[in-house]
């Protein structure tokens, strides 16, 4: 508009220079004329410099915005392999446990069984204590599968298992592996489901820290922050003392919310 403005000047005083009479008018007119080619000249300048400026502060805010986000990126990152770390301990200690738990009974059937056969000649064999090997053997197999990256044969396996023995010790486990190898395939949708039955399911699972977390996780993967942020928040309220918990504040941090 500017430039419009100026231009219709010029071509008045154009006009104004074949209609002078005098010498005098003539320079005078000539005079103004260069003196508004100047101030064209330093108002296409400054409009020049102010436009590069612009650019130079988008492109800044550009790559400041692509720095943010690579950071979140390496957080989620480092939390994903935190939290396997921290699962695959977990499970370790879990397998110990069960293992012990096993040795501990053999030893008691043993000693059992030293005092039958002494009696009657004969090995007793408890369905209870049968049936808890075939679901510790079935959960076995199925973890295997995930272990090695076999999702589809981890999620059916465990699905059976559920089937089977829904009141199971395992149960919740099998549930959360579930929804971990959903997560493993990049289902983020159907993990996000699978964390959420076992939620339900199982309230009082050790892994429900950690369902919670994955679940914050699978959001962001969906970009779908604000139910991610809703998930973490839950997290650090009412699991405060785990290291799920630790994580989801540094989550939190990066996210903007303190």
């Amino acid at each position: 508009m500017k430039y419009f403005i100026v231009i219709c000047v010029l071509v008045l005083v154009f006009v104004n220079l074949a209609r002078a009479g005098t010498k005098e008018e003539l320079e005078k007119l000539q005079r103004y004329v260069l003196d508004l080619q100047k101030q064209l000249w330093d108002l296409q300048e400054a409009t020049l410099k102010t436009n590069q400026q612009i650019i130079t502060m988008l492109e800044d805010m550009n790559k400041q915005y692509q720095v943010t986000l690579s950071n979140q990126s390496k957080l989620s990152n480092q939390i994903e392999v935190l939290l396997v770390e921290i699962q695959e301990l977990k499970g370790k200690i879990e397998d110990t446990n069960q293992r012990l738990a096993a040795l501990n009974s053999r030893v008691q059937g043993n000693a059992t069984n030293a005092v039958v056969s002494a009696r009657t000649d004969q090995t007793i064999i408890s369905p209870a204590t049968q049936e808890n090997d075939e679901a510790k053997n079935a959960y076995q197999l199925a973890y295997g599968d995930y272990q090695r990256g076999r999702y589809d044969l981890a999620i059916s396996g465990f699905t059976e298992f559920i089937a089977v023995y829904p009141q199971g010790t395992l149960s919740s486990n099998a549930q959360y592996w579930i929804a971990e190898s959903h997560y493993s395939k990049k289902n983020y949708l159907d993990a996000i489901i699978e964390f959420e039955n076992l939620i339900q399911k199982y309230p009082g699972c050790d892994k429900i820290p950690a369902a919670h977390l994955k679940k914050a996780l699978s959001y962001l993967k969906l970009e779908k922050k604000a139910q991610a942020v809703v998930e973490l928040q839950l997290l650090v309220q009412d699991f405060a003392d785990t290291d799920e918990a630790k994580l989801a504040k540094q989550q939190l941090k990066e996210l903007g919310f303190e």
